[in-house]
């Protein structure tokens, strides 16, 4: 068996990112030849390789994920993109990079998030789960959007459209203050292209975009992304008729009347489509924080 060459890569370049991507489909048929042609990931993305020549056969990978907790802005970062090939399992390849991808952290990211259906595999490095909740509730205003106000469905494939959703982001706020993340550009994209039936909502004024869907009955405010959170009546009336929603982050920024409800659901695409597997969010860190009520967008899965 050949040699392993460790590397830590951005994958900016198309031929690092393939050879990640590949080890991605191989392991969990996850197709991302649409995603890595809109060039989404930046400078600051890291991936934790082993290489058997050209071929990379483990990889841990991190971004910065800033996120706002209980008022308080902090240096967080996920970690995603771990996998393993088959015949190469049971050699210590993943210990090797999950340490090394936190010791290449170092203060910088003062804690880490993750998601998992594993989650035994990352008690050893210090991971708790947290109890993920979405929130069942009305909006107080009425479901009235004033009639000068505009608004443009967007589509993540149009070049402006693409544009103008990455210029959201650079100046996002967070959805909630208790539990809000302040920027997951990559993610948001990756997760729409896979959920096509939500609905990118964009109002020129005030300058924001709401993402929701609607499955039967059940309406769904799934993120909020601009520099400022709009009115409840703006968003009772980009959501339409329904007065009783879901919502998929802590309302602490809505006016309304929510209940927390327990569980996540992430999206993951196989062979067969897109279908509804479980997974659990993790944490490490000091980050002190009450986690009764907390919950990232599906737009934020990782």
């Amino acid at each position: 068996m050949n040699e392993l060459i460790y590397r830590l890569d951005n994958l900016i370049e198309p031929k690092s990112r393939n050879q990640v991507s590949d080890l991605l489909q191989e392991t969990f048929n996850l197709d991302l030849s649409l995603f890595n042609k809109l060039g989404i990931l930046t400078e600051d993305y890291r991936a934790l390789s082993f290489l058997e020549k050209d071929r990379v056969v483990a990889n841990v990978s991190y971004f910065p994920m800033p996120i706002m907790i209980n008022g308080k802005a902090i240096a967080a970062a996920g970690i995603q993109s771990v996998a393993t090939r088959p015949e190469f399992r049971g050699r210590g390849l993943f210990r090797k990079l999950m340490q090394k991808s936190l010791d290449d952290m170092g203060t910088r990211h003062s804690c880490q998030f993750l998601q998992t259906n594993q989650p035994e595999l990352y008690h050893c490095f210090g991971f708790k789960s947290l109890e993920h909740h979405t929130f069942a509730g009305s909006l107080t205003s009425p479901f009235k959007r004033p009639v000068s106000t505009r608004q443009y469905d967007l589509q993540i494939e149009t070049p402006e459209d693409l544009q103008l959703i990455q210029k959201l982001f650079t100046k996002r706020a967070p959805v909630s203050l208790r539990f809000g993340l302040m920027a997951h550009m990559a993610s948001f994209v990756l997760n729409v292209l896979y959920n096509r039936q939500w609905h990118l909502s964009y109002f020129p004024d005030p300058d924001v975009m709401i993402v929701w869907d609607q499955v039967g009955e059940q309406t769904r405010l799934i993120d909020v992304v601009g520099a400022s959170f709009p009115s409840a009546e703006l968003i009772g009336g980009c959501l339409g008729r329904s007065r009783d929603i879901t919502v998929c982050f802590p309302p602490d920024r809505l006016e309304g009347t929510f209940k927390s409800l327990r569980g996540i659901t992430t999206r993951v695409q196989n062979k067969n489509g897109v279908e509804r597997k479980k997974s659990v969010l993790m944490m490490r860190g000091t980050t002190n924080f009450s986690n009764s009520q907390i919950g990232l967008p599906p737009t934020a899965d990782f």
